[in-house]
């Protein structure tokens, strides 16, 4: 591995190529650039910018993604949530309709419109035998 550090510049630059191409990626199946080559400069350049585009740039888009997409999936379940809890899965109607003009939004979900008994209702459709 060839590190340099006679002066802080070349100490620098040897230690982000060190560090960006360390880790079994592509850039360990490169050569090293050697400090005596016209172009160490521009290839130590081009390592870094490498990295900062490709490692840097582009999985802070991939996570990015992925954190909106969950984000997303929060929000519709939030979504869901306030359609049980404001409107009635029966009649559609919302809350605030019973608690101003009838008996209230707990009576009508556990009386008119219970979904228990909707469910053993359809439960025992299901199971009566055909005649």
């Amino acid at each position: 591995m060839n590190t340099y550090c006679e002066t802080l510049l070349e100490c620098v630059t040897s230690t982000l190529q060190v560090g960006v191409r360390a880790g079994a990626g592509i850039g360990e199946m490169l050569q090293q650039p050697v400090i005596e080559d016209d172009n160490y400069w521009t290839r130590s350049l081009f390592d870094v910018l490498f990295f900062a585009v490709v490692i840097i740039i582009l999985l802070n888009i991939i996570f990015g993604i992925i954190i909106d997409t969950f984000a997303e999936l929060r929000d519709k379940k939030k979504e869901t949530k306030r359609q049980l809890d404001n409107f009635c899965m029966m009649c559609g109607r919302e809350k605030y309709e019973f608690e101003q003009h009838g008996n209230g939004w707990v009576q009508h979900i556990s009386g008119e419109h219970d979904p228990h008994a909707y469910l053993s209702y359809l439960i025992y459709v299901r199971q009566k035998p055909v005649s």
